[in-house]
């Protein structure tokens, strides 16, 4: 029985914030310690975490706000109403989402768009038997056994 795949998709656009060394250093602690799962976390953004070293474990994957709207227009949504917004919203229906502000994108506005990650990032997910998504503010301890 081998042990499952996991990616863990830690997805931030506007900059990383001050305490990214310490999250990466979590993850890559839990990536180390999590036993009998083949645990990896993927970072999304338009940039990499300046300054510090990615530990094992630990991915980047470079995706601004255009690469997540592109991937996500087949789906039937757009990131843009034609006002200066972002807005998550199908083609064809009301707006769903928040607006998001294209000058400064707040993390808490693309939070919304999370449950979209599976689609948006099929691609580099599909090495995985399952995915999830977290905030850069959690801290993980061992998860080794969790996913079976």
């Amino acid at each position: 029985h081998a042990a499952p795949r996991v990616g863990l998709v830690v997805a931030r656009w506007g900059g990383w914030p001050a305490w990214t060394p310490l999250l990466l250093k979590t993850l890559g602690a839990t990536a180390n310690a999590s036993t009998g799962t083949n645990l990896t976390f993927l970072l999304v953004s338009e940039a990499p975490p300046r300054g510090v070293p990615l530990p094992p474990g630990v991915r980047f994957l470079r995706m601004g706000l255009e690469g997540l709207r592109q991937s996500l227009w087949p789906l039937g949504c757009s990131l843009t109403d034609g006002r200066g917004c972002a807005r998550l919203a199908p083609l064809d229906g009301p707006a769903f989402s928040s607006v998001l502000s294209t000058a400064k994108v707040s993390t808490a506005k693309t939070n919304d768009l999370k449950p979209l990650l599976g689609e948006a990032l099929a691609g580099a997910l599909a090495q995985f038997d399952w995915w999830g998504h977290l905030q850069e503010d959690l801290v993980l301890g061992n998860l080794g056994g969790r996913f079976a």
